[in-house]
């Protein structure tokens, strides 16, 4: 996981730890845990194939023909993840006391603001290595290994259970 998706899954599992301590649930604390960890590291599959895909122009016709794939074959999962912002805004609302949890816009902002830092862990690695990466990331996202429910099929299911 970058350093980018763990940013946001800890401080999403943060946000959550005082409202679980207070009703004695683990289940939830694991479901935000997992949601963050899911969603951030699910959203830095298409922004890899932007950044390579900027950075290697020569390799944009392949990553967005695979990306348009990968996005067809992961709408569902995509679909769920992207609903756990409601689903989370929701739980939060129906709390008695609740006061300073993130809106669904907040939430979205902050996954979105991790997409630079992601940029800067590509590109500031070895360049060998980041050219290496873009270059097999057309044949990586047409690989079923990179399907969010192959890659992740418990953390989905707990995901899909929502927080309790």
């Amino acid at each position: 996981m970058h350093h980018s998706q763990r940013s946001f899954a800890l401080c999403l599992s943060l946000a959550c730890t005082a409202v679980f301590a207070q009703n004695g649930s683990d289940y939830g604390y694991e479901y935000f845990n997992t949601v963050g960890r899911v969603i951030g590291e699910a959203k830095a599959i298409p922004w890899t194939a932007e950044i390579c895909s900027e950075a290697f122009p020569s390799e944009k016709p392949a990553i967005e023909t695979a990306l348009a794939a990968w996005r067809q074959r992961n709408r569902e999962a995509n679909l769920t993840l992207d609903s756990q912002f409601d689903v989370i805004q929701t739980y939060w609302n129906s709390l008695p006391g609740n006061r300073g949890h993130q809106t669904k816009q907040q939430m979205v902002d902050q996954l979105n603001s991790q997409q630079p830092a992601l940029k800067k862990s590509l590109e500031s690695g070895e360049p060998a290595n980041f050219k290496r990466v873009c270059s097999v990331y057309a044949e990586a996202l047409q690989s079923k290994r990179m399907d969010i429910e192959v890659k992740w099929p418990s953390q989905m299911a707990v995901i899909r259970r929502g927080p309790r």
